[in-house]
């Protein structure tokens, strides 16, 4: 399985340097997948992340989202948003995808712990990313 990452920071070395913001450096229906994650917190429009993303998809194709929610904010650069099933699922309608399955992992006592370890281990901030699988 080949893949190509896409960051706006040419500092993450990605393949393809890429705001995912805007419009994407890619031809229509060319990948089978779509993996994002921890990423469309931080695009001022994500609802223009999930356009790009069934625009490039090619048919039959997956979008794969994952976001925090009860999670503090966290930089790289800005930190916009948190996403509900319900706002998640109407992004992804919106754009064009009619079989969508939103579920939330973690829950209480996941996020109690990452929220009393997490100024502990003071990760280092993920950078917005993007990974397309061939």
């Amino acid at each position: 399985m080949a893949y190509v990452v896409a960051n706006k920071d040419p500092n993450s070395g990605p393949d393809v340097l890429a705001d995912l913001s805007r419009g994407w450096p890619f031809k229509d229906e060319v990948f089978d997948m779509v993996v994002s994650t921890w990423a469309i917190e931080h695009l001022i429009s994500p609802d223009q992340f999930f356009r790009e993303a069934w625009r490039v998809l090619a048919e039959c194709g997956s979008v794969l989202v994952a976001v925090p929610f009860l999670h503090r904010i966290h930089g790289s650069p800005q930190d916009y948003w948190r996403f509900t099933e319900v706002a998640l699922d109407q992004l992804a309608q919106a754009a064009g995808f009619r079989h969508t399955v939103v579920t939330p992992v973690g829950g209480t006592p996941f996020l109690a712990v990452t929220g009393l370890l997490w100024p502990l281990l003071r990760p280092r901030a993920v950078a917005i990313g993007l990974t397309i699988l061939i």
